[in-house]
């Protein structure tokens, strides 16, 4: 049985995640950019963010290729972006991330407002406060974006209530 290109995508994805430290600086620009744009679906993207662009961003600084990514009208690419920052934790550059959310957050495309909200999200764990006045800041709606980070919000809330207790 032939399989399509989303398992091609799951095997591509499971093997850059076992030899993600052979990748050098070129691999983001020049391989995973190409697997972003060929028939992505938000699985494989996230899958694709999780394991090859997260932490090749992280090791390569390529401040300039999520540049090109969030200014691409693509919304793959924009999501790649917007998650470039996933499982980073205390060294996630939160400036950088409410920035891109800015930047994107009147975009109502479902997939690129749920990347917000997932960004959001996992800002929220690190800096609530940072999440909710960015969230006051805003004169128009993302509810996709807006539920998810409010999540995280809320998660963060039942953490520290369990912390303190």
């Amino acid at each position: 049985m032939a399989q399509g290109p989303r398992e091609f995508h799951y095997a591509a994805a499971d093997l850059i995640h076992r030899y993600i430290d052979v990748a050098n600086e070129n691999f983001c620009p020049r391989y995973v950019t190409r697997l972003l744009r060929t028939k992505p679906w938000w699985d494989s993207v996230d899958s694709f963010v999780n394991v090859a662009v997260s932490p090749l961003i992280r090791r390569y600084s390529h401040a300039n290729l999520v540049d090109q990514w969030s200014e691409s009208g693509d919304r793959w690419l924009i999501r790649a972006a917007l998650g470039h920052q996933r499982g980073w934790k205390d060294h996630t550059d939160v400036v950088r991330v409410i920035e891109l959310c800015d930047r994107h957050w009147v975009n109502s495309e479902f997939f690129v407002a749920k990347a917000i909200g997932w960004a959001l999200r996992d800002l929220a764990a690190i800096d609530t406060d940072v999440v909710r006045r960015f969230l006051l800041s805003r004169t128009r709606r993302n509810a996709v974006a807006e539920r998810e980070a409010r999540r995280g919000l809320e998660r963060a809330a039942r953490l520290a209530s369990v912390t303190n207790t």
